[in-house]
């Protein structure tokens, strides 16, 4: 019992091996593309408060005391923004004051499409850093969508309207 066992603990590993030398590259792939698109705006909420699960503001990437005590601070990395923060900062809030009363706003916007993308991206890499197998529907979405999805952020076209 305990050597079918085993092997099949092999088996599985092996498989999930596979899968991190395999998808882990697209997935950060796709990551990087998204920041490239989106890196202005981005970099626009680095070091601006949200409000966070207590309620109290908390700073994005709040930067670093050296960085803040420089005579010119540096502005954050967009780079440095990992998968479960692009999902979760599309749900988050941030207070703005205006006119002696406050005004609550999302602290960041993405397409829905992004976002869903972004979700799929997120579940697959957490599922492969907790060295889990990934389902085939998510394989399947990931290898089907990654072309497109690359091509989107990164061939930028411009349309003139007249």
């Amino acid at each position: 019992m305990t050597d079918s066992f085993e092997k099949f603990r092999q088996q599985d590993d092996e498989r999930v091996n596979e899968q991190i030398e395999k998808y882990l590259p697209m997935i950060e792939l796709e990551r990087s593309a998204y920041i490239q698109a989106e890196y202005g705006r981005l970099m626009a909420v680095m070091g601006t408060a949200y409000i966070g699960e207590d309620g109290n503001d908390v700073i994005f990437h709040e930067p670093e005391e050296e960085v803040l005590n420089a005579e010119t601070p540096l502005p954050g990395d967009p780079y440095q923004i990992n998968l479960d923060e692009l999902v979760e900062m599309t749900g988050w809030q941030k207070k703005i004051y205006r006119l002696g009363t406050w005004s609550y706003t999302r602290f960041y916007n993405a397409r829905p499409e992004d976002r869903e993308r972004l979700k799929l991206l997120r579940s697959m890499w957490n599922r492969l850093m907790d060295h889990q197998l990934c389902t085939d529907l998510e394989i399947k979405a990931l290898v089907s969508g990654h072309d497109d999805y690359i091509k989107s952020k990164t061939s930028y076209s411009v349309k003139v309207i007249m």
